[in-house]
């Protein structure tokens, strides 16, 4: 679920679909046909494949994609990731996802804070940019330094003012 709300104007076909996650196409085929019914999904024939995409008229498109996007997608990757690396005491997305205005083009920004080892967060993100088919604008940095950045640095001045995503 969580690459049909990354790729929300892409439509996936079966085998695709299973490849990507794992399952079996008999089985995923079944679901897909249920959330077609019932109206989360939509479908076209092209060729001998069918293909599925979100239904931008669902009502609830907005509210589904919050919860996948937070539990099994963005969010949750990277909280994952994060969580696996000593000294990450706390990190935040902001930018067009957490504006909400993220597209199939749109890269993540995101600041880790903490006393980790630089080089084993970058290791991390480069795998979570290869799971998530997003570039991910990294911004590590130490609490002290943070802290200090906020009260003195134009940037980090305007960062607290707007949206963002608490992830840890």
């Amino acid at each position: 679920m969580a690459d049909l709300f990354l790729n929300q104007t892409m439509a996936f076909y079966v085998n695709e679909l299973a490849y990507r996650l794992g399952l079996d196409s008999g089985n995923l085929t079944r679901k897909l046909k249920d959330l077609e019914s019932a109206g989360l999904l939509r479908s076209e024939m092209k060729g001998r494949e069918r293909y599925y995409s979100l239904n931008p008229r669902f009502p609830l498109l907005g509210e589904y994609k919050r919860i996948v996007l937070k539990t099994i997608g963005i969010e949750a990757r990277i909280r994952d990731a994060l969580k696996k690396i000593p000294g990450v005491q706390r990190a935040f997305l902001f930018g067009s996802y957490a504006e909400n205005r993220m597209d199939e083009a749109s890269d993540l920004d995101l600041v880790v804070i903490g006393s980790h080892r630089v080089l084993e967060l970058h290791k991390r993100i480069a795998l979570l940019q290869k799971g998530l088919s997003r570039e991910i604008n990294l911004i590590s940095i130490s609490p002290s330094e943070y802290e200090k950045k906020r009260r003195s640095h134009n940037f980090f001045k305007a960062l607290e003012k707007r949206r963002r995503v608490k992830l840890l």
